[in-house]
């Protein structure tokens, strides 16, 4: 199946600069054809999985680069079966809440939040901090209006660490 540049970022969380990179570095083959209207196929996509996979595993590139060149594209295939993450038990029972309502994974998040305060933090404030990505934080303002919580939901329900 063909793939674009913006579908192997958005499958993978990488961002499409991170992704040329590890085409430059050889983890990832030059897709077919150039700039926007570069094709990218099922081993692109798979390889692209596994990279960050590992790294969100705490593997560095050069570790990353070793079992690459060990590794056989079946072999990165089954990594990236055995890493999927599971589906979900069971569908939720009830119906979604309203769109004034924050999603479940905020919602939790807000009601037993990490709450950090400082001097260093602009007016010694209170924030609700949620986890993103490695070494991404999203700081909500404990008392910030309810649009902007539920905007912060949604960034969470998109970006948010599993």
């Amino acid at each position: 199946m063909p793939y674009a540049m913006s579908h192997l970022s958005e499958r993978t969380g990488l961002a499409a600069r991170t992704l040329r990179q590890y085409v430059a570095l050889g983890l990832i083959p030059p897709p077919e054809g150039h700039g926007p209207g570069a094709v990218y196929g099922e081993e692109h996509m798979v390889r692209a999985i596994a990279i960050a996979r590992m790294r969100d595993q705490g593997d560095s590139l050069g570790v990353i680069q070793e079992t690459f060149a060990a590794w056989s594209l079946e072999q990165i295939r089954e990594f990236v079966r055995e890493t999927e993450p599971p589906p979900s038990a069971h569908p939720p029972a009830v119906a979604p809440p309203p769109p004034e309502a924050a999603p479940a994974p905020v919602a939790a998040a807000l009601e037993k939040p990490d709450i950090i305060e400082g001097t260093s933090l602009p007016g010694a404030r209170r924030y609700v901090v949620c986890s993103l990505l490695p070494g991404m934080l999203l700081m909500v303002d404990d008392d910030a209006p309810q649009l902007v919580r539920r905007v912060a939901a949604e960034i969470v329900e998109k970006y948010g660490t599993r």
